[in-house]
């Protein structure tokens, strides 16, 4: 996963955007991002759900370095 795909994901868990219910207890908020290399903005649709533990999964991945959402 891209530095800026990870800061903006940080950036929105963060900040309390307006997130819309996904339904079976997700969530979602779509953004758009533009990578280096890439000639025009796409529209990403970030995902979360409640978890047990303190830490998001979306914390989580990225401490770990795991790519999971985007591969």
């Amino acid at each position: 996963m891209s530095s800026v795909a990870k800061n903006l994901i940080r950036d929105i868990e963060h900040s309390n955007p307006n997130w819309a219910n996904a339904g079976q207890g997700w969530q979602g908020y779509k953004t758009t991002i533009q990578l280096q290399g890439w000639e025009q903005k796409r529209e990403a649709l970030i995902l979360r759900r409640q978890n047990k533990s303190k830490k998001s999964v979306l914390t989580k991945a990225i401490e770990d370095k795991q790519p999971t959402l985007f591969p």
